[in-house]
């Protein structure tokens, strides 16, 4: 007997050791932020605005994210289920018929009713191990799902900037197109009086079925971009968006930025809400290798007579030790493995980590770049703007070819298009940069989206 006390007195003691391991790495912090408020708001945008919350809406990808949260909240809710003893209900009836020489035929009903009871105290935490699993895989979800909106309002601006863009570039063609459908004009009346050769008047042709050419890819482009919008809405159609003269932003102060921000990145969340889920893995793997301790009880009802079932009572009171002794090295090697996607998660943290840093300075420096080549185009814009008045006075006057006349004319509606492309890649570049150090906006729109959600079922 003393013997036995002293067994259960060092498994009451050791019973809350926990088996988490120690993990040695960069934690989030809660205490740096950056947009409080919806990023795209600083477009000022009231189309842009409303597309990317309805795609928050509709969207079907959120509409599965959202699904898959609510299945980890079951499951976590499931895994809280252990801290509490399960309760069954029996009932049975039994009919008992016997035959002797002396007797002769008889049987017996007999009616039993009762409930048992069983709860396995936690010992090493191995329940509370396997909550604590489920809790951040839980919260891992979420931050999926934080990740799959930050992304989505993302492709949303994209595709909305690309519309804007191609629309000023479809206006930039069709001037083109006008101008030298006028030109071709005036080539066709002077070739009437012999001022021209025809091989002027085949190039311009020629030139003009070019222009027409471009004007159907770029149309042909913009369909395709309003049928990625359709679809990241969730199947909405979306109406023209017209052109944006002022498609141009403001630089920014990047040094104004911390770029620690990305610790609060929902895929940076994501990641160590994966670790941590692991090493309560490793906990639980460790603790499944002790001993479990499971009461166990049953108060039973039983009577041969109906109406005196609740006359004959009995209670049994079980306490089950279980150890393990063999089982073939299976639950060491199931250690072994959660030690090993422990690691994986962590090399998996850190990758994701340096891409976050990474993206981040790759925006900056690409931003800086981009206005300056701004500055050059436009400076190019202006010099063969000059270049082409003059070289329209020459070919007039007889002292240049018409093909010299028309390269420069082309060179200067290709450059116009370029700026065009410039300015839409310093938006797509900011874009990616508001992706790239994330934000509290997302938690309020989590917040809202599965508000949202829950009144739906109701």
């Amino acid at each position: 007997m003393k013997k036995i006390s002293i067994v259960l007195i060092f498994i009451v003691f050791t019973s809350c050791v926990s088996f988490k391991p120690n993990i040695e790495i960069k934690k989030p912090s809660d205490n740096i932020s950056t947009f409080d408020t919806n990023w795209w708001y600083v477009f000022n945008d009231n189309k842009l605005n409303n597309l990317i919350e309805m795609s928050f809406r509709e969207n079907f990808d959120i509409k599965s994210a959202i699904k898959r949260l609510e299945q980890a909240n079951i499951t976590f809710k499931q895994s809280s289920s252990s801290n509490y003893p399960n309760v069954n209900l029996n009932a049975s009836t039994t009919l008992t018929k016997s035959d002797t020489q002396k007797s002769g035929e008889s049987s017996v009903d007999s009616y039993a009713l009762g409930l048992t009871l069983s709860y396995e105290i936690d010992l090493f935490n191995k329940i509370k191990s396997a909550e604590k699993s489920a809790e951040f895989s839980y919260l891992t979800t979420k931050e999926n799902l934080k990740t799959l909106l930050l992304s989505l309002s993302a492709q949303i601006a994209e595709n909305y900037f690309a519309i804007i863009s191609i629309n000023e570039k479809i206006k930039i063609t069709e001037d083109q197109l006008n101008t030298n459908e006028a030109i071709l004009k005036v080539l066709v009346e002077r070739y009437k009086n012999s001022s021209v050769s025809i091989t002027d008047v085949l190039k311009q042709k020629q030139n003009i079925e070019n222009i027409k050419d471009s004007l159907t890819a770029l149309k042909l482009n913009r369909q395709i971009y309003f049928n990625k919008l359709k679809i990241l809405t969730g199947g909405n159609e979306v109406a023209d968006l017209g052109i944006d003269n002022t498609l141009m932003l403001k630089p920014i102060n990047f040094d104004e930025i911390n770029f620690d921000v990305v610790m609060n990145r929902p895929d940076v969340l994501s990641k160590y809400y994966q670790i941590e889920s692991a090493a309560w893995d490793v906990s639980a793997a460790k603790a499944n290798r002790l001993p479990s301790l499971t009461l166990s009880s049953s108060f039973t009802y039983s009577s041969t007579e109906i109406n005196t079932i609740f006359e004959n009572w009995s209670l049994n009171l079980i306490a089950n030790l279980l150890a393990p002794v063999f089982d073939a090295g299976k639950r060491k090697l199931e250690v072994e493995k959660t030690k090993k996607i422990l690691e994986e998660k962590i090399f998996d943290y850190k990758n994701t980590l340096l891409t976050a840093y990474s993206e981040i300075s790759d925006s900056v420096i690409t931003e800086k770049k981009y206005y300056e080549s701004v500055d050059y185009i436009k400076n190019e814009i202006s010099l063969i703007s000059e270049i082409l008045t003059k070289q329209r006075e020459r070919y007039l006057s007889g002292d240049t070819d018409f093909s010299i006349y028309l390269n420069d004319q082309i060179s200067l509606y290709t450059k116009k298009k370029e700026l065009v492309d410039l300015k839409y890649n310093i938006i797509t570049n900011r874009i990616a940069f508001y992706k790239s150090i994330g934000g509290k906006w997302i938690d309020n729109s989590v917040n809202e989206i599965l508000a949202g959600a829950e009144n739906g079922k109701q």
